[in-house]
């Protein structure tokens, strides 16, 4: 029997054929980044209030050369009291609505069983994306309003300011007039650097979160290679034939470093629903245990009331940034997105 094609359509003898199936594979690929690695990694708290508060309290300062001393049987002097400061922020409420219809949940979808389940799953993971973003590149600061306005809580950006420096900055290595106002790469020297500051305040730095720009000039760095435009050797195992060019874990003079690769990271080469919120190529220096995530209301599903004849929901949490102590963490700013001689960024004071 002839057999011909005409469109999508099979003919045999000029007879369609519609009862053949479809070659629809069962399964959905996302296709979206939903990855959080600083919301995953930061310690969790809980808040009683939208106006959460916390305190700090320093030391009183030591004298040159350890301190006053006294006489034997010196009369007694009272001791100077340490002022404690009380910081706050404001909970942020991150939601997403799920509408399915009750037609749609009967049929039978591809790569799924149940319609209103799927998007549960998938909002839970555009509301951590949500949060992840919120916290790396917002800038708006901790607002309200009247009843019912917008509450916005404060991000890394807000709390880090005494460690606030741009690649150009002569607390990291940056001399001379020549730099003014210019980026550059992050080089070791200007890493170390921005450790060094954050251990002069008494933080030990532990992860430093990059985007992937930021996150290939680091794994250029030499080990303490000097010159201003070496690149780090490598050894490569010959029995394996693999060359490793990434760096991951840093041994520094201030303790181990973690690099972590964060694509949430502010960046200006944009990206995939990146949006322009952040248009700065920076980077964070954090200690980990120095932030905390306070859940007034921890992430769930709300199921609400039919909507007509469909299914309604509402995946939502209420959350903020704290900082127990700013000052031990860093947050370096104008870095170079493209690796040029000019900006290579081994910065020699």
């Amino acid at each position: 029997m002839a057999t011909s094609l005409v469109g999508s359509t099979v003919l045999f003898g000029q007879i369609a054929v519609v009862n053949n199936r479809e070659d629809l594979v069962d399964l959905i690929t996302l296709l979206d980044p939903y990855e959080t690695p600083f919301y995953s990694m930061v310690q969790k708290g809980t808040a009683l209030h939208t106006l959460h508060e916390w305190q700090t309290e320093t030391l009183q300062g030591t004298a040159t050369g350890g301190g006053t001393t006294y006489a034997e049987g010196a009369a007694f002097s009272a001791a100077l009291i340490n002022d404690r400061t009380r910081l706050t922020n404001l909970v942020e409420i991150f939601r997403k609505d799920i509408q399915v219809s009750n037609t749609q949940r009967a049929v039978r979808p591809a790569g799924i069983k149940d319609e209103y389940l799927h998007q549960v799953q998938v909002a839970i993971k555009e509301i951590g994306r949500d949060i992840e973003g919120t916290l790396l590149q917002g800038a708006a600061g901790s607002a309200t309003g009247t009843t019912g306005a917008l509450r916005t809580m404060k991000t890394l950006r807000n709390f880090i300011t005494t460690n606030d420096f741009t690649t150009s900055s002569t607390a990291v290595g940056a001399t001379g007039t020549g730099f003014s106002g210019t980026s550059f790469a992050i080089g070791e020297v200007m890493f170390n650097s921005v450790l060094e500051q954050c251990f002069l305040r008494g933080g030990r730095v532990d992860t430093v979160f990059v985007n992937g720009s930021s996150k290939r000039q680091i794994s250029r760095f030499g080990a303490g290679l000097s010159g201003g435009t070496a690149i780090a050797q490598r050894t490569i195992n010959q029995s394996e034939k693999r060359l490793i060019a990434s760096v991951d874990t840093y041994d520094s003079d201030f303790g181990v470093v973690n690099v972590v690769l964060d694509r949430w990271v502010g960046t200006t080469e944009g990206g995939q629903f990146q949006g322009t919120i952040n248009p700065d190529n920076r980077a964070f220096f954090l200690q980990l245990d120095a932030w905390e995530i306070a859940s007034l209301r921890p992430l769930k599903h709300v199921p609400l009331p039919p909507g007509g004849d469909a299914v309604r929901g509402m995946i939502l949490t209420e959350l903020t940034l704290v900082s127990y102590a700013e000052r031990w963490n860093a947050n370096l700013h104008g870095i170079a997105t493209k690796l040029t001689p000019a900006s290579d960024g081994t910065i020699q004071s």
